[in-house]
């Protein structure tokens, strides 16, 4: 693997380093280029974290990112790809969700994953983003269309021995009756449970949480690159009404996706969904910079 580049570091940490923080990182890259057997900094090093707290943890990060620098670089170097698998499998396992909410997340995150449970799931989510404003009755009749989508949607739909979620997309939306009308307060904020649920999970660690995010970005960096600039004019006039018409713009994101027909379409969704659980500022602020660009 090539050494690792100063400019690179900085970057995927994805933070303004000051100029102790600077130091820092060339001294550190100065001592493993000279015994790339070791990734320990040296004593000389070690008191220059000292400098502050945030010093101290960016030297942390670096040592990470020098064991983890093949997932992040891979691209690179012609190696796999780190947006088509590797993300998952460095995100921690889920826990066995616990509460009504835990378990429509992770329920909606498995149908999500499959090539018609992602077509039915998309069109329960423009049913949802085209009504935010309408008033109750009108809303009624696209809830009972919305839980036809995401039963219509479950893996396990036609299967007679295996139990389906029919009965927990119910209690999320509240028990409706015939014409879609809750029976009860909807235990659920069913839009932005579907809008986020995926199947990676963000690290605790704060230096995992670092490359976490900054791995997450770059690959929904590439995605946003390969939008037509339309879509993206369309989705950056979403992210700007804020408030619910941010899950307007999340949908657009999603249908613009490139790649319906590629192996890693269903990928490439989670990505942006767990990008928008992540940091849907961030994310506007992506797509923005990215018509920004195109002029």
């Amino acid at each position: 693997m090539a050494p690792l580049k100063y400019s690179q570091i900085s970057q995927t940490l994805g933070v303004a380093l000051t100029s102790d923080e600077s130091l820092l990182l060339r001294n550190l890259l100065a001592e493993t280029r000279n015994d790339r057997r070791s990734v320990r900094p040296s004593a000389k090093i070690v008191p220059t974290a000292a400098i502050s707290v945030r010093a101290f943890r960016t030297l942390c990060a670096v040592i990470l990112m020098f064991a983890a620098a093949p997932l992040v670089l891979c691209a690179e170097e012609g190696k796999k790809d780190p947006c088509t698998g590797d993300l998952a499998a460095t995100s921690p396992a889920k826990d066995t969700p616990a509460t009504i909410e835990d378990q429509t997340k992770a329920a909606l995150a498995k149908e999500w994953k499959t090539a018609n449970g992602a077509n039915e799931l998309l069109k329960a989510l423009d049913l949802l983003t085209a009504s935010v404003d309408l008033h109750s009755e009108p809303r009624n009749k696209v809830n009972k269309e919305v839980l036809t989508h995401l039963i219509n949607g479950d893996p396990n739909v036609d299967k007679k021995d295996d139990p389906n979620d029919e009965h927990l997309y119910r209690s999320a939306m509240g028990n409706p009756d015939k014409r879609g009308r809750p029976r009860v307060p909807p235990p659920v904020n069913l839009l932005d449970t579907l809008s986020k649920a995926n199947t990676l999970t963000k690290p605790t660690d704060e230096d995992q949480k670092t490359l976490y995010h900054a791995q997450l970005f770059t690959c929904t960096q590439k995605l946003i690159n390969n939008m037509s600039p339309p879509n993206l004019v369309d989705i950056n006039y979403s992210f700007g009404q804020k408030n619910d018409h941010n899950y307007v713009a999340l949908y657009q994101l999603l249908k613009a996706c490139p790649g319906d027909k590629q192996p890693d379409y269903l990928g490439n969704l989670e990505i942006l969904r767990a990008a928008f659980e992540d940091d849907s500022d961030l994310l506007a602020k992506k797509v923005a910079a990215r018509i920004s660009a195109k002029k």
